[in-house]
C-alpha cells in the first residue's frame, strides 16, 4: 500500500524537487494534496499529472475552496496524509507544521523558520500529538545566519545543548555534518550538494530505498575538501544568532525576522549588504528582557510581526 503524501509549496523548489523524487517512487507514495503560492498555471499542471484528493492555492485572488492560508492546515491534515513536506520558505508554514504535528504525521521540514521561531511548540505539539519531524534545507550563506540558524535546529531536532553544537567553514559544501560519539570517533555525511537526497531519505526514514535520480559520490571528483574556523569579527550576524538561541524565548523568532527583512531589502537594493547585521543586532536588542517566553503560537507570531515592524524602522533610519 502506497504512503499518502502532502506538499506544501508544490510550485517552489523544494516542492518541484519532492514531486520529482516521488516520481521515480510512485510504487511507494502517492501524492494526496499540494498546495501552491501564487502559480496557478504551474499548480494546475501539477494537479493534472498527480491527481490529488486536495489542492490548494494560498494567493489565489478568490474566495474558493481550498484558497488562502487555511489550506495549508487542511492539506497538512488530510486524512490520507502520513507524510507532509513543508517547502514554504519563511514563518508562513509554522501553523500547518504545528497542526500536522498534534495529527500525528511526519513533517519534513524544508524551511528552518519553524523550529528557529518556536521550537519548544513543535516538540510539544510531536509529543502531544506523536508526530515526527525528520528533515531540514535553507539558504542564507553569505552572512552565515544559516549557520546560526542551524545552530537552533540542531538543538532541537538532536537534544543537543548549544555549546555541544560547532560551527567550520567548507567551502567545496560536500561534507554536510559531522558527529562525534562520546568514544571520539566521528562520522560525516558526504555527497554532492543536491535536495532530493534529504528528501528523498526524509520521505523514507529510518530506510534507505533504491534510486537513481542523484549523482553518485566520487571521492576523485570530489578533489580537495578544505575547512577554516568561523572568525566571529567577520560575521557579526551569527553571534546575534547565537546570543539569540541562548536567551531563548522569543528571541530566536525576533532574530529569524529581522533577518528575513534586511534580507529582502537588501535584495530590492534599499540597504547595503553590510546593514543586514546592523539590522538584525538592534532589532534582537530591543527584544532583551521583554519576557517573551514563546510559550503559544499567537506570541511567537506577536514577536514575529514586532520584530519585522522593528526591522523596517531600523532600516529607514
Amino acid at each position: 500500500m502506497t504512503i499518502g503524501v502532502a506538499v506544501l509549496g508544490s510550485t517552489g523548489s523544494i516542492g518541484r524537487s519532492t514531486l520529482q523524487v516521488l516520481a521515480r517512487q510512485r510504487e511507494r507514495f502517492r501524492v494526496v494534496a499540494i498546495t501552491g503560492h501564487s502559480n496557478k498555471d504551474l499548480l494546475a499542471q501539477q494537479a493534472a499529472e498527480w491527481k490529488p484528493a486536495f489542492v490548494g492555492l494560498v494567493n489565489g485572488g478568490d474566495k474558493e475552496k481550498g484558497n488562502g492560508t487555511s489550506c495549508l492546515v487542511e492539506a497538512a491534515t488530510h486524512p490520507d496524509v502520513r507524510i507532509v513536506v513543508n517547502g514554504i520558505v519563511g514563518a508562513a508554514g509554522l501553523e500547518a507544521t504545528l497542526a500536522a504535528l498534534r495529527a500525528g504525521k511526519r513533517v519534513a521540514l524544508a524551511n528552518k523558520e519553524t523550529l528557529v521561531m518556536a521550537g519548544e511548540l513543535v516538540a510539544q505539539a510531536a509529543r502531544d500529538g506523536g508526530g515526527e519531524i525528520v528533515k531540514k534545507i535553507t539558504v542564507d550563506s553569505a552572512t552565515l545566519v544559516n549557520k546560526a540558524l542551524e545552530v537552533i535546529e540542531a538543538h532541537f531536532l538532536f537534544d543537543v545543548d548549544y555549546d555541544q553544537v560547532e560551527v567550520v567553514i567548507h567551502p567545496q559544501s560536500v561534507i554536510h555534518g559531522f558527529a562525534e560519539f562520546v568514544d571520539g570517533s566521528v562520522l560525516a555525511q558526504v555527497g554532492f550538494p543536491t535536495m532530493e537526497l534529504p528528501i528523498l531519505y526524509a520521505l523514507t526514514y529510518p530506510d534507505r530505498v533504491p534510486d537513481q535520480g542523484v549523482r553518485r559520490f566520487d571521492p576523485v571528483a570530489a578533489g580537495t575538501l578544505t575547512f577554516e574556523a568561523l572568525q566571529p569579527a567577520r560575521f557579526p550576524a551569527y553571534v546575534v544568532g547565537r546570543e539569540a538561541a541562548r536567551q531563548g524565548g522569543t528571541a530566536p523568532a525576533r532574530f529569524n525576522a529581522a533577518n528575513e527583512v534586511a534580507v529582502q531589502l537588501f535584495l530590492e537594493q534599499r540597504i547595503a549588504f553590510g546593514r543586514i547585521a546592523e539590522i538584525i543586532e538592534h532589532v534582537v536588542g530591543r527584544g532583551t528582557g521583554d519576557g517573551g517566553r514563546g510559550s503559544s503560537l499567537e506570541e511567537v507570531l506577536a514577536a514575529d510581526a514586532e520584530a519585522r515592524r522593528q526591522a523596517q524602522e531600523v532600516a529607514c533610519s
